[in-house]
């Protein structure tokens, strides 16, 4: 789920080490006004601190340049649906709080989005379970050899297709049939 007006990722599932996490923004407010010293913290006496800084996130304007920064091979679409075109590529890095280095692929025709999560995780091992929501089909097809999770809206356009492929978890999401999400996972090399 992403915000099709500035690429701000607005949910998503994931499975990893942590167990499984799924997340729904349903309300955002960009750059509100805090009072002073709202975040300011002292830490009580013999406290020990220990950083838990956030990913580096990079964005960059190609895979080749992303490709340079990443120590696994980006899958690349070698078909995309007509009028979709490259906008970007984000690179979010380990960190203390999540040991997994993720690369996002940004497409867009006019304003649908589509978007390609590749998330590295040494051993990664499962998928996110079903939703349950209303409003969504989930089918278990193949891709590429492997087990995958095909998420369609109903009555809407909107799909998703996951799978893991060795460390990585591959997730194709965006405005656009199943079947065409299915053709893109097909077509990465």
């Amino acid at each position: 789920w992403v915000d099709a007006k500035n690429w701000n990722m607005l949910g998503g599932e994931m499975e990893g080490t942590m167990g499984h996490m799924s997340w729904r923004t349903e309300k955002v407010e960009y750059n509100p006004k805090f009072p002073a010293g709202l975040f300011e913290f002292t830490p009580p006496k013999g406290a020990r601190e220990i950083s838990m800084k956030s990913p580096q996130m990079e964005t960059v304007d190609t895979i080749e340049e992303a490709q340079k920064k990443v120590k696994f091979h980006i899958l690349k679409p070698s078909y995309l649906p007509e009028g979709y075109e490259m906008r970007g590529v984000r690179l979010i890095e380990p960190s203390a709080v999540s040991k997994t280095t993720t690369v996002l692929l940004f497409y867009r025709k006019g304003g649908k989005p589509l978007v390609i999560s590749e998330i590295y995780q040494s051993g990664a091992t499962s998928l996110p379970e079903p939703t349950k929501k209303s409003g969504f089909e989930t089918k278990e097809i193949e891709v590429r050899g492997k087990k995958a999770r095909l998420l369609e809206r109903t009555g809407e356009v909107g799909s998703s297709v996951s799978w893991i492929e060795g460390d990585l978890m591959v997730t194709i999401s965006g405005h656009v049939e199943g079947d065409e999400v299915v053709k893109i996972a097909k077509s990465l090399r």
